[in-house]
């Protein structure tokens, strides 16, 4: 009924991975699986994530490590590629670079990934191999690589009593921000957040009128 009722009041529902968002002056930039949306503001209400980066992949993403098997598969065709299915929900990204590149399909986490030249080295607890790219394929990004600057404290996003984040325009609600994990304070801190979102909205609309005067 709730989700009847959303987009019912006009929201547009887009189901995919978010992998990053992005500031950009007085909006933001959200980066689903493939697909890319624009926003004047952000709520975050993804749960607990409990996402760690391995070694490694921070310092090589976009640089022989990837997210997005849809987006970054192409530049890899016929060159040998390790996915790490971490989750499931990903036999279709798997497919797709099975169907494009040479694929190892691997269910374990690595130990650790490094640069060698221009490939990665991912280390097992049995090897290491080469590979031109890893693909990393998990259910949750780390809050660190989803939004760098987001402030965060034992593993939960920091938000005032208006569930604003440090980040004017991003708001968080939820479990993201920390016990007592129950649905009851959860569905609160989502109106909060919405209330919140609400003003800030108008408050800018207010400031970009006045401005035009």
């Amino acid at each position: 009924k709730l989700l009847l009722h959303a987009e019912g009041s006009g929201a547009q529902l887009m189901r995919g991975r978010v992998l990053s968002i992005m500031p950009m002056g007085t909006s933001f930039g959200v980066s689903v699986g493939s697909d890319f949306v624009q926003g004047r503001a952000v709520v975050i209400a993804s749960g607990l994530s409990r996402a760690k980066p391995y070694p490694g992949e921070a310092e090589y993403l976009g640089a022989g490590v990837s997210y997005c098997a849809t987006c970054d598969g192409m530049l890899y065709r016929d060159r040998p590629v390790a996915a790490v299915v971490l989750g499931a929900g990903f036999d279709e990204d798997v497919r797709f670079l099975q169907g494009i590149c040479q694929v190892d399909v691997l269910t374990r986490p690595p130990c650790a990934l490094r640069a060698e030249g221009e490939r990665v080295i991912l280390s097992t607890a049995d090897s290491d191999t080469a590979y031109d790219c890893v693909f990393i394929l998990r259910p949750a990004v780390a809050l660190t690589t989803l939004l760098p600057a987001l402030e965060t404290a034992d593993g939960a996003v920091r938000v005032d009593a208006d569930m604003q984040t440090n980040i004017p325009g991003v708001f968080a609600a939820g479990d993201i921000t920390g016990a007592p994990y129950q649905a009851a304070r959860a569905v609160g801190q989502g109106n909060t957040a919405a209330l919140s979102i609400a003003r800030f909205l108008h408050q800018g609309d207010a400031i970009n009128h006045e401005s035009t005067n």
